[in-house]
């Protein structure tokens, strides 16, 4: 069953994409857009983190 962290990992790409969306639409700096950028890669790292230490185990 690999299905389900792919599909996990996937949702979670496109939920961080949107989010960085929005923050940056809704500020528009670029500060801001690149802060929700880092801040997105850092959670989508834990997320891919905490599944593959899952799936080891």
């Amino acid at each position: 069953m690999k299905l389900w962290p792919t599909l996990g990992v996937a949702f979670l790409l496109i939920a961080a994409w949107g989010t960085s969306m929005r923050l940056s639409w809704s500020l528009g700096q670029e500060n801001a857009r690149n802060e929700a950028q880092a801040s997105a890669l850092k959670s989508t790292v834990d997320t891919l983190n905490i599944i593959s230490t899952g799936v080891q185990d």
